[in-house]
């Protein structure tokens, strides 16, 4: 009887790895979230930190500004927030095979944006807003004043000329019913957190770009663009890993695609004579959209196009899409 000889192959050691990091508020205090994890077999941590605008905090010396930060729990607490407190954090956690770091939170005064603008058949007009702050505000506030005076009045919400304006947020809305007020008032909105507060002036008469058009509404066409649409960034990505596929490696994508068993079309599938076509199939059956590009990620990683699963991962997280940490089968340490 002949025995097979033992291979004994060791796997890779892999760097710690990092959740998204979100963050919460209590009182004055805001709490930055992270867990970090450790696949199966891999050196243990040496070394869990944050930093702010790239300077390590030093926790032990804040004298109780900061709090927390261990191995089994790296998230940071920052007490009696204040206006000091804004920048970008980020957590990095170190084993001896090198370092992992989050991706930034940033905190800051509230940013107040006019969406757009619609004016209803009765006249009313309608200001949507969007507010992003990290902290999360907890005061919203509109207010009103003539603009022959400097003296600011808080909006009653619940009064039959503003029925429908509310401060929910983070789409607080102002309802204005009678035209006349516009030409009389200039209204304001507040938004506070921890860190500080932002008020902006609707309408707001300095920023030419809003305009109104013969459907009745009004679009600031550089917001779209500075914010940078969601769905036409997707189109962006969408091309761009279209174009660069390499061609040598559409059958391989095929095959991937057809035996994951998610695609209903097969006939499409195999007719497919390019990865835009492959990508078209995946998007017409809802397996990749701007909000979740999971399954396309995979794809990238198993055909090897590394710099292209880069893309895809770098789109996710700027517009808050699903994509994927690699975590092997086995058992994973959670810290």
């Amino acid at each position: 009887m002949r025995c097979q000889p033992f291979i004994s192959c060791k796997l890779p050691a892999n760097r710690p790895n990092i959740s998204n990091a979100t963050c919460t508020t209590k009182d004055r205090s805001v709490r930055l979230n992270c867990d970090v994890y450790l696949y199966d077999k891999s050196p243990p941590l040496q070394d869990v930190y944050w930093t702010k605008n790239e300077q390590r905090l030093d926790i032990q010396g804040s004298g109780g500004k900061y709090s927390g930060v261990s191995p089994d729990d790296p998230s940071l607490t920052i007490n009696n927030v204040n206006e000091h407190d804004a920048g970008n954090y980020q957590l990095t956690a170190i084993n001896s095979v090198g370092p992992t770091k989050s991706d930034d939170i940033v905190l800051g005064v509230p940013d107040v944006v006019l969406e757009r603008t619609n004016k209803n058949e009765d006249g009313s007009h309608c200001f949507m807003i969007t507010i992003k702050s990290n902290p999360a505000p907890f005061f919203v506030k509109w207010s009103m004043k003539d603009k022959e005076s400097e003296t600011l009045q808080q909006i009653n919400v619940n009064a039959d000329e503003y029925k429908g304006t509310s401060t929910s947020f983070p789409h607080p809305m102002l309802v204005v019913k009678n035209p006349e007020t516009l030409e009389n008032y200039c209204f304001q909105i507040e938004a506070k957190n921890v860190i500080g507060f932002t008020e902006k002036v609707i309408p707001d008469e300095t920023n030419p770009v809003i305009r109104i058009s013969d459907d009745n509404t009004v679009e600031n066409l550089n917001r779209i663009y500075e914010r940078g649409s969601r769905n036409i960034m997707f189109g962006k990505v969408f091309d761009e890993l279209a174009e660069e596929f390499p061609e040598a490696k559409i059958g391989r994508l095929k095959d991937l695609i057809q035996n994951s068993c998610e695609v209903e079309d097969v006939t499409s599938l195999k007719q497919a004579n390019s990865a835009r076509d492959c990508f078209r199939i995946l998007k017409s059956e809802n397996i990749f959209t701007p909000e979740d590009v999971i399954f396309v990620q995979y794809l990238l990683k198993m055909t090897e196009c590394e710099e292209l699963e880069t893309k895809c991962v770098e789109y996710a997280k700027r517009q808050n899409a699903r994509y994927y940490y690699e975590k092997p089968p086995g058992n994973i340490i959670v810290r």
